[in-house]
């Protein structure tokens, strides 16, 4: 009998390795110059591959950013974490998806993007700060998914991650966006060096307070009954330098090491035992043209604005239908991407 058992488990691993092997080689066959074979890549890459992963490890990225002083003090004055946790939440999840999953070329994609300019220029916000949240959007997928996915990520994948993003940087007006992975990678680190640091005691009405509002906000999938064990677990995702700079203290090294044994074991059985996604994680509807869209998916509950759907320009807070402009594609900026292909 456990011959046989055996046997079925060797051959349910090798079906699911044959059809892993054939969706990573696909991956692998799409062009890093074709702009709408880019958008597939990262498409596979977050609505098949690691979706889950790719979801948290985008809430951690906004996390980072509460972090740095500039844009904490931001996020504060508006009010909005304190007061609508899950309508600012869900209106940055919307119009990421609005640009990453709308067709290349669609007017609903540069929609989204002209809202988001729009929203963001009610604010002085300094050009670094718009370049630190954009590396958190594309390095904190990365390195989740190198730690905790079930394969490590290609280098045309990773590449390909930053080359969507930094096509949305430009698209965004963002000014000296470093020309390489490498160099961008190594920018954020120095900038976090800088500016993400332990600070006195007057943080704790600052950064403190933007990163309590969303550690109530993400507790709120979370039982009462079990929201103190539920912070404890979230503070100790946190690695050092972004626990001591929002201002929390270090928690038992068995909630770190209980985490990281649960997500490992996760992988470890997708990649042996579960056959890939054949339906996509999608947060929005298809449609191409502007107009009516529907929230497909909502992490947190869908917040009553948004349960008969919305227009890409009533989303955020901002009056309706008021656009930025779009950046655009500067000789320098063209040549810098072609000459690193």
């Amino acid at each position: 009998m456990w011959l046989t058992i055996g046997a079925i488990l060797v051959c349910w691993m090798l079906i699911v390795y044959k059809y892993r092997y054939y969706r990573k080689m696909y991956i692998a066959s799409l062009s890093l110059e074709d702009p709408e074979e880019l958008q597939l890549i990262v498409k596979q890459l977050f609505q098949y591959e690691f979706p889950f992963l790719v979801t948290n490890a985008l809430q951690l990225a906004l996390f980072r950013t509460y972090a740095i002083p500039t844009i904490s003090r931001i996020l504060r004055a508006t009010k909005k974490f304190e007061k609508e946790p899950l309508k600012r939440y869900t209106d940055t999840e919307i119009l990421l998806a609005e640009r990453t999953e709308s067709p290349i070329g669609c007017q609903r994609g540069s929609l989204a993007i002209k809202r988001l300019n729009a929203i963001h220029g009610k604010y002085r916000i300094s050009n670094d700060d718009f370049l630190y949240t954009l590396s958190v959007f594309i390095y904190e997928p990365i390195r989740l998914i190198e730690k905790y996915g079930y394969r490590t990520l290609t280098d045309n994948e990773k590449l390909a991650i930053y080359y969507w993003y930094r096509n949305m940087g430009i698209e965004m007006g963002i000014k000296h966006i470093p020309s390489t992975y490498e160099s961008f990678e190594f920018w954020q680190q120095s900038y976090e060096r800088k500016y993400m640091i332990k600070k006195d005691s007057e943080f704790v009405d600052g950064e403190h307070a933007i990163s309590k509002y969303t550690i109530n906000f993400f507790l709120t999938r979370v039982p009462n009954f079990m929201s103190g064990f539920g912070r404890k677990v979230i503070i100790a995702m946190l690695d050092d330098r972004l626990r001591e700079a929002t201002g929390y203290e270090k928690q038992p090294q068995f909630l770190s090491d209980m985490l990281d044994f649960c997500l490992k074991n996760i992988s470890f059985f997708v990649r042996y035992f579960f056959l890939p996604r054949y339906k996509p994680s999608k947060i929005v509807s298809e449609e191409t043209e502007p107009g009516v869209h529907t929230l497909l998916k909502a992490d947190f509950g869908i917040h009553p604005d948004y349960e008969n759907g919305y227009e890409t320009g009533c989303v955020g807070n901002l009056e309706d239908n008021v656009f930025g402009d779009l950046g655009e594609m500067t000789e320098d900026s063209l040549m810098d991407i072609l000459l690193n292909f």
